[in-house]
């Protein structure tokens, strides 16, 4: 969501108070402020870890494919699209787009803002993409186990 619509909705407090409150409960993608996926998906791991990937994605790509998230995806597909759904639109024939267009009036107006959360995306990357692929391998033995008929 832009930084303008949120202060709309938070309208007595002030510009601090929202960006200090957001920090706590939402991350920085392209300017926009998206809820934490923690807060999105308590319930699963899965869920949490390919919804901050997908995060991740935006973060470099105005636009995604399926191709895109289809080798590390731990997730059914109808799960996926959901998930997607829940921040971003599909353009048939070209992939998914965010909800909405990036805030470039955030981005010029708290630089030092981007900055730390452009970092701490830098920082988490890595164990996102090492705790998926971990998810991934896990999912991928699963499948190749035989169930045992009892």
């Amino acid at each position: 969501m832009q930084f303008d619509r949120v202060c709309m909705l938070a309208s007595n407090a002030t510009h601090d108070e929202v960006l200090e409150h957001l920090k706590s409960c939402a991350v920085l993608v392209r300017g926009l402020w998206v809820a934490l996926s923690k807060n999105v998906h308590p319930e699963s791991e899965r869920h949490e870890l390919f919804r901050d990937f997908v995060l991740l994605q935006f973060r470099k790509h105005a636009m995604i494919t399926r191709k895109d998230l289809s080798d590390i995806s731990v997730l059914p597909p109808a799960a996926v699209r959901t998930l997607l759904a829940g921040m971003a639109v599909l353009k048939p024939a070209n992939g998914w787009m965010l909800k909405h267009e990036q805030d470039d009036v955030f981005c010029a107006r708290y630089p030092e803002v981007v900055e730390e959360q452009e970092r701490m995306w830098d920082e988490r990357a890595p164990m996102i993409m090492e705790h998926l692929k971990q998810l991934a391998a896990t999912k991928a033995r699963s499948k190749r186990t035989p169930k045992s008929t009892k």
